[in-house]
């Protein structure tokens, strides 16, 4: 059973499960259920975060970074390095053949599904984000997940064996921290 991971979870079973069981029958997604404060499930979705900021040094080349990066036939290389982990997030890379035809994507199609289902019912968010509205009322909430405050909180616990209630308060610290240096101290 695997929380999440889509990518990391394929890959694993393809390295170490039997080579009977590597297969969607014997591993699949379970629908998430929903708590008593909703009526549909929320999954978050490890989303592609570019931001170009207000007084940039070069932003036209920034903007034409990015137009380069996702035309399909670049940002296809991109995706096949983790290809069920890296869901595209361009639909004319999704309906494309040379994505479709990536081996990984084929055996592991179910998988990709439910993650497209979130998308067309709206039910999928970036990492710490609730509601559409954090994004804008909440941009320090994109400065907590690029600083590595969730990261370390998880290291702390698996490689160096601190306590799990130790490493959340010092997360919790410094995310306070980085609200407060964002001059948004309420919340």
């Amino acid at each position: 059973m695997m929380y999440a991971g889509f990518g990391r979870g394929a890959s694993l079973i393809e390295q170490y499960a039997p080579e009977n069981m590597r297969n969607t029958e014997t591993y699949d997604v379970w629908r998430k259920p929903h708590g008593p404060s909703g009526n549909a499930p929320a999954s978050q979705v490890d989303e592609e975060t570019w931001m170009l900021f207000k007084g940039s040094a070069n932003p036209e080349l920034a903007k034409e970074f990015l137009a380069f990066f996702y035309k399909d036939e670049n940002y296809v290389e991109y995706i096949k390095s983790v290809p069920i982990h890296f869901f595209p997030i361009t639909k004319s890379l999704r309906n494309s053949p040379a994505y479709r035809d990536i081996p990984m994507v084929k055996r592991w199609a179910s998988w990709l599904q439910v993650q497209q289902e979130d998308l067309d019912k709206d039910q999928a968010r970036p990492t710490l984000i609730i509601d559409w509205e954090d994004l804008t009322n909440k941009p320090y909430l994109l400065q907590i997940l690029g600083s590595g405050v969730l990261r370390d909180m998880v290291l702390d616990v698996a490689v160096e064996g601190k306590p799990a209630a130790e490493a959340a308060k010092r997360g919790q610290q410094r995310a306070e921290q980085i609200v407060r240096q964002a001059g948004a101290a309420k919340w």
